[in-house]
């Protein structure tokens, strides 16, 4: 009986998470950081000042600083800063431009000959052609829009368990249950 106490009171201890642990290296002061706090919003802002089991932040240069204590922090990204997206539009823009370009060079590849004639070199040629040229435009596009990248920090947790004494009345006296949830 003893040691099953010992170990419902080992398990029942509140969990800390990353209150006591320390913040990985990928977070330093001026980094743009994303949080999300539990039950709450979504913050950006940036690190003022880093504290034991905190992060001190402004969200812009005026505000007053805002603690975000990492215990109650359900994610905690860093940004890796902006980047464009060319190949993405490169390949938007070329496949159908090619596309299109095929069906115009098939078209027209045998437009005034009756017969003996193959259209698909007039595919391959107009296909290249105008998809280069919407490819070309596309990466254009793609290098203008400007996105920035996230990193995830991993928050070091305690496993929550939780606890729930139940008592409830049964026949002849007095029935008590415990429940742990993991």
């Amino acid at each position: 009986m003893k040691p099953l106490f010992l170990l419902v009171l080992l398990l029942a201890a509140p969990a800390t998470g990353a209150a006591d642990g320390d913040l990985p290296a990928a977070v330093v002061v001026g980094d743009r950081v994303r949080a999300r706090e539990a039950g709450g919003g979504r913050i950006t802002a940036r690190v003022v000042d880093i504290l034991p089991g905190a992060l001190l932040v402004r969200t812009t240069p005026q505000a007053t600083p805002r603690r975000l204590d990492l215990s109650r922090l359900d994610r905690l990204e860093v940004s890796q800063g902006r980047h464009g997206h060319a190949t993405v539009g490169a390949v938007a823009g070329f496949v159908p431009g090619f596309l299109y370009g095929a069906l115009l060079g098939a078209l027209f590849a045998c437009y005034e000959q009756d017969s003996g004639c193959s259209t698909l070199g007039g595919a391959a040629v107009g296909g290249v052609i105008v998809g280069a040229a919407t490819g070309a435009f596309g990466a254009l596009v793609g290098w203008a829009v400007q996105t920035e990248r996230w990193h995830e920090v991993p928050l070091r947790r305690a496993p929550r368990v939780r606890v729930q004494p139940s008592l409830s009345p049964v026949r002849g006296g007095l029935g008590a249950a415990l429940t742990l949830r993991f």
